[in-house]
């Protein structure tokens, strides 16, 4: 069987036909092909919620980390249409790919971050929150002398969705709670945290976090050098 035309590959999926997707596939459909819309097959099999189907295309290299125009994953779009194992399936693939750092981010500090931010009218702080990259964000905050600040995470999205609940979507408030990122602007740490919707708090010991950050603090400042005290 020779290679499937677009056209083709676009009417299976029109019809849900995963069985004519995965002969396709085995003759040499690429894994990640996508439509006009952003959607991979991955994603169209995560919204028919064909597991077996999405076992092939992980086995082929499909990328679980791809937006769609709509700014969703392939795992996004299966828990929207309540393909459970599906979400499940996913999931797994992308937990690994974090871990491992998949789907490193081309920026290299969060200014560059901001200036191509205002230069195309697009938030990237919202992309990467989205996409399950926050913690690289959170990386070059890291290495910046003031860190992150409300404007970066309280900023929104096209859909009028703030970076910070995005993040919080993802489960990874972990990575913006680390004092060093925080300590010179305590005051923006408690303006994003106002900002998390209860639910994704839990757990969370917020009380230590802030003592925490006011060690950070405190240590930031310095020893006091006094004339005749050894250091």
């Amino acid at each position: 069987m020779t290679a499937p035309s677009a056209r083709e590959i676009e009417a299976a999926i029109e019809k849900d036909d995963t069985a004519s997707l995965k002969r396709y596939l085995d003759a040499g459909m690429d894994a990640n092909w996508k439509d006009d819309t952003g959607n991979t097959l991955l994603h169209h099999a995560a919204r028919i919620g064909d597991v077996s189907f999405i076992g092939s295309l992980l086995g082929k290299g499909a990328k679980p980390f791809v937006l769609n125009e709509n700014l969703e994953t392939p795992h996004d779009v299966a828990v929207i249409w309540g393909k459970t194992s599906a979400a499940a399936q996913i999931a797994v693939p992308m937990a690994r790919d974090r871990e491992n750092g998949a789907e490193k981010i081309a920026f290299v500090s969060l200014q560059e971050i901001r200036d191509l931010s205002a230069k195309e009218g697009v938030n990237h702080f919202y992309i990467l929150a989205k996409s399950g990259r926050f913690a690289q964000v959170a990386a070059l905050a890291a290495k910046d002398a003031r860190g992150l600040s409300s404007a970066d995470l309280l900023s929104q999205g096209p859909s009028g969705d703030s970076v910070i609940l995005a993040v919080a979507l993802r489960g990874d408030l972990k990575e913006i709670m680390k004092p060093a990122l925080w300590h010179s602007r305590p005051e923006e740490f408690e303006a994003v945290w106002q900002a998390v919707p209860a639910q994704y708090k839990k757990g969370i010991d917020h009380e230590g976090f802030v003592g925490a950050l006011r060690q950070e603090r405190i240590k930031s400042f310095g020893k006091p050098k006094l004339p005749g005290l050894k250091p």
